[in-house]
Order: structure tokens, then C-alpha cells, then sequence
């Protein structure tokens, strides 16, 4: 241990004399703040963030004793917990000068410089260097001359080691991988804090806001984050500091990006009743990931700090109570690891000296409830649709399956070939759907590990699922948000390998509020009647770990485990167009814990090139009378089908049944649409699937059964679709 000292030692004088750069170091601390600003930090400490330090600094004194581990060994766990160490000791130290924090965070240091280098294949290495540049930046007046010197010595170690991973290593440049985000940002961390001490400082600081550039590139624009909303925290944590210091250094002010603008409000838009996340992607429902992704609130807090936005800061105060709760399934230690799954314990650690320095209680919460209620993500094709903002609002997802999404794709194509290797926490989910209702899952997502298309309410042929390769995607090709219903179309015709031979296969979700959806599958091979499919599974995912399914004739039904008496979270009608049976799908972990519990229509045989599937899903509220499920109607007429929902009573109360208008949706082909005689002659009649912004007139035409009309392309039409192709031909009721 000593000749290692004295070899730092060496290495710094080496340094100092060749490879610094002449000018003047720079003021420690630095990296968030200065020491003019120190003055106003107490003040805060003991004024409107007084809540927040006395939470930090409790847990700095429970914690003055504890010990570093014997060894790191590069594990995330062990130097992401050193690095919130030094970060809240260090933070301790300047706001009150007391020697014991000092201490405290010497001892975590000496462990780290005690530890053998690592590999630059180790996204770790950067950790490790964040560590080491947080405890120069914010202990540097109270280090001995020695200390400081091995410390500023390992530091240029670590940050060159990091610099070269960030080149050649396996997370380079795999710009949607919160595995890149991470370490990047941790690059430019340690490059900030060695500016004027290191010559290469300079360099490696442009390379980290470039190279975060070019991934904030190909996010689009809305801020959506395509592994999920857990994964989101892993990565931003990192790069909001980064991105904050940038901007004190006067680098790029990343906050001016439309993605950071309206990253806060998607993270919003996944929030669910019971401070839970819709976790898409390899997520999870905490909204939480590993143990620096352990925590959020400090995130939304400084969100919502930049950008005055009420509605972030009311999301951060309600994680902040999360954030404190000893929540063992909150996070996992090491979510790759099925065996052990340990949880992450004094998860505080890592967000409380970001609490005190990002919260800004100026910025008053304001609840969600006034946001628009449905949300299109263009870049990664997932729609968002929300019934509320209560709990007993449903939630649905809609997905396009875009791996890469669309600005990734297309430089894929121009010629960056490793994106591809960062798509190991996003799902195969094209034309899937995820629904929450009263407190549950009818419709779960699968989580982290799940990305195989047969985890998801997806469609399998001939026993191919979706291919994972970046050019097999679906895309969104219509959505439309219009009060008391919402919709969105997918083409999921390249999700699938050229082995099924498909020429088209299209889903469209038709949302009516607040709880019923209509689904409509058409599906054309190739050659036409020459090609045959000869086994057909149209998936729908339940919650493995409370649910099961019930099916029989047509109807089926999600019922809770617990219950077996309880009442439903699901009831649904299917009307596939070619016989079919009712098949139950299961995996379990080795453990025993159920991983997927799918309810499949199969269809096997030889069955027509041609397949139509037409379903209709509802969430029922607690209390209601699910019976009306039996009178929904599916009509045919020519190459239109009409999904007719029954008029009420909907809902038994106490005050007694509440009806509403039946809702009829005719899903259309574009050049035309048939409406089916028999079709209600009240409530809502809209139309899906037309030619978007077309005149159309409403005719009784030859060949037509009974009362049976037809919407026809005509420039004197008396009808005008919108840009999605819809058309409302009756509005019927518009309440909710």
C-alpha cells in the first residue's frame, strides 16, 4: 500500500511538471457550486430546505462509522454506494465545515484509491472516477497535500481509462442504452473536475457533451426514454449532474433541448394511482432501477426546478415520500440476477444531497389533472391514453414495436452499425397493449427480462414471434385523442421474419372512455390463397403473479387468484373470423414465481390466407354488472366489420343503474366503408380506417343487406374525415 502511495505520488509530480496544462487549477469546489455560494447554502439549510438538509444530514451522522467494503470489484453496487458516500459527506462538509464528515468520507476514499485498476470494458471504471471526483472536488481544502495529490493521481487514471471505454469498449456509442448514458456522463464529470489540472481535461469534456448530444438526438423529441421509465432514472441520474455542472462550467446548456423540456412531463404520463409506474421495456413498476436508479425524486425535483413546471415538482414531492419508504420491491440490487433479486437498502443515500441541492420551493405543485389525457410518441410509436388522473381512471399503452426508433433507424442505416447492440432492455412489442385499472394490471406489461414478442398481447404465426433485428419494426400509422374516445392504428407487417410471408397486417385500438376497447386484427399473406398460415396465437397478458384467465365460447374473463369468487378485472367477447379454440399459456422462474400467464385464440389447420380477428375488452368498475359484454354485436358487411356496444345499465350503485347510449365503431378499409344494417340508431357511430382529410358521401347502395349505407370518396361529400382517417357520423353521448 505504501509503494502504491508513493508511486501516486510520482505519477502527480509527473503531471504536474509535463502533462497539465499551465493554467491556473480550478476553484474546488466547483462542480455544482462555489465556495462564494456556500453562504447562501447554509442559509437555505436552515431556512426553506431546512427539511431537506436535516434528512441529509441525519443520515450522515447514523452513518459516520460504516464501513467501506473489503472490495469494490467494479460491481455497480459497491461503487455506486461509495460514490453516494463521498457525494453526501462531501456535501455535509462544506455546508458545516465539521471535521467528522471529513473523516467519513476520507475513509471511503483511501478504500478507493486501495483498489486494483480495472478494465476499460467495465462501464464501472467511470463510476469509480465520479467517485474520486467528488471527493476532490468537494473535500479538496481539507486533504492533506499527499492525499490530494494520489487522489488527483487515480483520478487522471480512472478518467483516461474511461475516455478509452468510451471508444472501444462494449457501451460505445450505443446511444439508447442507459449503460452508455451512464458512464458518458460520469466521463464529463470527472473531466469538469480536472480542468486546469490535466491537460486532456478539456478534451474529454467536449467528447462527454457530444457524444450525450448525438444520443439526445435520437431520442426525439418528446422526452421519451424507450427501456422504460425505471431504466430512466438509471440513466438521467448521472446526466443531470453532468448536464448541471456543464452548464456552471459554461459548456452547452443541455436544457435547452426539446427532449429535457418534456422529459419530466413523459415520466408524468407513465405515473399511475398508488405512486406506481406503467413500466414498459424492461422496467419495472417502482419506476426505480439498481441502486443509484434506486430513488427519483431528486430528478423530478430538478426538472422542475428548470423549467418552472408545477406539474413535475407535484410528481417529485409525491417520489420523495416514495423515496423514503423501506420499500423492499422498490429496487433491485442487481435486477440482471434471477437468483438472488436482494433489494437495495438505505436507498436514501443516493438522493438526498441532490434533494437539498436541486429542490426549489418556489416552484408550487400543481396535480396533472388539467394535462391532455392521450399522448403520441412519434419517434418510438407508443401512444399513451388515460381515462383520468384517479384511481379509478384506467390507463392503456399502445405499441408500435420501434427498437431503435425512428431517428436511431435511420442512422443505423447511414452507417453507425453498433446501435443494434444497445437494445437489450427494449421489448418486442409491436401492436402490443397494456391496461391498468382500479389498482391492477388486466392487460401486464412482462417487465425486465421479458422482451420476446410471446411475453407481450402480441400475435404469433406459424411459431414465428417478432424478429429482434432494428429493420423489423412496426410503425403507427394513425392516432387521434377526441374526449370520449381516443384511437391508434399499427402496420406490424416488418415486425415479423420473412419466413411468415406476410403482405399486410394491420391492429387498430379503438379506446371509448373510461373503460372498454375495441381491437381490430387483419391480417393478408403474400401469395394470397396460395400461402396458408397454419397456426395463429392472438396473445393477451395478465398480471402472472394475481390473475388468471377464464375463457369458454366466446367470452373471457381475468379473475384474481386470491378470489376465486371476486370479481373480474376483465371481461371481453372475440370474433375471429376462422374457427378457433381457447388455449392457456404459462412459463414459470426455476424458482417457481410465475413469469407470464397469456390466454391465446389459436387457430391451427389449414386456414385461409385472409384472417380477421375483432375483439372487444372492458375493465369493469367494482360493483358492475358485466352481463351487457354478451349482447356486443359484431357486424359484417362486405370488407367493413362494426363493433356494436349495448346501451346500459352499465354500473349497479347504490343509487341504482346508470345507462349510457350504445357506441357502434365500423372499422372501414380506406376507399370506402360499409355501414352493416342492424347497427344501433342512437349513441356514437364512428368510423375508422378511412383515407385521412376525404370527402365522403353517405349512400344506400346496390348489394347492400337491408338498411345497410356506404361512405364513398366525392368531392361534394357532405362528410370530412380527420388527418387520422376517422369520422364521427353520429356524436351521440358526449358525457363521460
Amino acid at each position: 500500500m505504501r509503494a502504491r502511495a508513493i508511486r501516486a505520488v510520482l505519477l502527480c509530480c509527473g503531471l504536474l511538471l509535463g502533462a497539465v496544462a499551465t493554467s491556473q487549477a480550478a476553484e474546488h469546489p466547483g462542480l455544482y457550486f462555489a465556495r462564494s455560494d456556500l453562504p447562501s447554502l447554509r442559509r437555505e439549510a436552515k431556512g426553506v430546505k431546512a427539511l431537506q438538509f436535516s434528512r441529509l444530514q441525519h443520515w450522515g451522522d447514523s452513518r459516520l462509522k460504516d464501513s467501506p467494503p473489503a472490495e469494490f470489484g467494479y460491481e455497480e453496487r459497491h461503487l455506486e454506494n461509495c460514490f453516494s458516500a463521498v457525494t453526501n459527506f462531501g456535501l455535509l462538509y462544506q455546508v458545516t465545515g465539521r471535521g467528522e464528515y471529513l473523516e467519513a468520507g476520507r475513509r471511503w476514499l483511501e478504500a478507493l484509491l486501495d483498489e486494483p485498476a480495472g478494465d476499460a470494458g467495465y462501464f464501472t471504471v467511470a463510476e469509480f472516477a465520479a467517485a474520486l471526483a467528488h471527493g476532490y472536488d468537494l473535500f479538496y481544502q481539507g486533504l492533506s497535500p499527499e492525499l490530494r495529490a494520489r487522489l488527483l493521481a487515480r483520478l487522471v487514471e480512472m478518467t483516461e481509462l474511461t475516455r478509452q471505454g468510451a471508444s472501444d469498449s462494449w457501451w460505445a456509442m450505443i446511444y439508447t442504452h442507459h449503460d452508455f448514458w451512464i458512464p458518458v456522463a460520469f466521463l464529463g464529470i470527472a473531466g469538469i473536475c480536472l480542468q486546469g489540472e490535466y491537460e486532456g481535461a478539456r478534451e474529454v469534456v467536449e467528447f462527454a457533451a457530444s457524444e450525450l448530444g448525438k444520443a439526445m438526438d435520437l431520442l426525439g423529441g418528446k422526452g421519451y426514454w424507450p427501456e422504460g421509465v425505471a431504466d430512466w432514472v438509471y440513466g438521467m441520474a448521472p446526466a443531470l449532474m453532468f448536464f448541471d455542472a456543464l452548464k456552471r462550467a459554461g459548456g452547452e446548456d443541455f436544457y435547452q433541448r426539446a427532449w429535457m423540456k418534456n422529459t419530466a412531463r413523459a415520466r408524468l404520463r407513465h405515473w399511475l394511482p398508488g405512486d406506481r409506474y406503467l413500466y414498459l421495456g424492461d422496467s419495472f413498476p417502482s419506476g426505480r432501477y439498481g441502486v443509484l436508479g434506486s430513488v427519483s425524486a431528486h430528478l423530478s425535483m430538478h426538472l422542475a426546478a428548470r423549467y418552472r413546471d408545477s406539474h413535475a415538482q407535484w410528481l417529485a414531492l409525491r417520489e420523495a415520500h416514495a423515496d423514503s419508504a423501506e420499500n423492499a420491491w422498490y429496487a433491485l440490487e442487481n435486477p440482471y440476477s434471477y437468483g438472488t433479486r436482494v433489494p437495495v437498502r438505505d436507498r436514501e443515500r443516493h438522493g438526498l444531497a441532490w434533494q437539498f441541492l436541486w429542490y426549489d420551493p418556489s416552484v408550487k405543485p400543481v396535480p396533472p389533472d388539467t394535462l391532455p389525457a392521450d399522448v403520441l410518441y412519434p419517434n418510438w410509436d407508443v401512444a399513451l391514453f388515460r381515462a383520468g388522473w384517479g384511481q379509478d381512471h384506467p390507463v392503456l399503452a399502445f405499441c408500435g414495436g420501434h427498437l431503435l426508433g425512428k431517428a436511431g433507424t435511420s442512422a443505423w442505416q447511414a452507417g453507425n452499425r453498433v446501435l443494434p447492440d444497445g437494445l437489450a432492455h427494449v421489448h418486442l412489442n409491436a401492436g402490443s397493449l397494456y391496461l391498468w385499472a382500479d389498482g391492477r394490471f388486466p392487460l401486464a406489461p412482462p417487465g425486465f427480462g421479458g422482451r420476446d414478442g410471446r411475453f407481450h398481447s402480441t400475435v404469433m404465426m406459424d411459431g414465428h414471434g417478432q424478429l429482434f433485428k432494428a429493420d423489423h419494426t412496426g410503425r403507427m400509422t394513425a392516432f387521434e385523442s377526441a374526449g370520449t374516445w381516443a384511437m391508434a392504428a399499427a402496420d406490424l407487417t416488418d415486425a415479423y421474419p420473412e419466413e411468415v410471408e406476410l403482405d399486410r397486417f394491420e391492429r387498430t385500438l379503438v379506446y371509448l372512455k373510461p373503460r372498454t376497447i375495441l381491437l381490430m386484427d387483419r391480417l393478408l399473406t403474400r401469395d394470397g390463397d396460395k400461402k396458408y398460415i397454419r397456426r395463429y396465437e392472438w396473445l393477451l397478458q395478465t398480471d402472472a403473479s394475481a390473475a388468471r384467465w377464464s375463457a369458454g365460447h366466446s367470452s373471457l374473463a381475468v379473475l384474481p387468484v386470491a378470489d376465486g369468487n371476486g370479481e373480474p378485472w376483465l371481461v371481453g367477447r372475440v370474433f375471429p373470423s376462422y374457427r378457433y379454440y381457447f388455449e392457456h399459456q404459462s412459463l414459470d422462474r426455476p424458482d417457481g414465481e410465475p413469469l407470464n400467464r397469456a390466454l391465446s385464440v389459436t387457430i391451427i389447420g389449414r386456414m385461409p390466407a385472409a384472417v380477421q380477428m375483432a375483439s372487444v375488452l372492458h375493465a369493469p368498475a367494482p360493483g358492475e354488472d358485466t352481463g351487457w359484454i354478451n349482447r356486443v354485436e359484431c357486424l359484417q358487411e362486405g370488407s367493413s366489420t362494426a363493433l356494436a356496444v349495448p346501451d346500459g345499465p352499465y354500473f349497479i350503485i347504490p343509487t341504482g343503474p346508470q345507462g349510457r347510449p350504445p357506441r357502434t365503431v365500423v372499422f372501414a378499409v380506406p376507399d370506402s366503408a360499409n355501414i352493416p344494417a342492424g347497427v344501433p340508431e342512437k349513441g356514437l357511430l364512428l368510423v375508422v380506417g378511412l383515407a385521412p382529410q376525404q370527402r365522403y358521401g353517405l349512400e344506400a347502395a346496390a348489394g347492400l343487406k337491408g338498411k345497410a349505407r356506404r361512405l364513398v370518396i366525392s368531392p361534394q361529400g357532405e362528410y370530412l374525415s380527420s388527418e387520422a382517417g376517422n369520422l364521427v357520423l353520429r356524436p351521440g353521448d358526449t358525457s363521460r
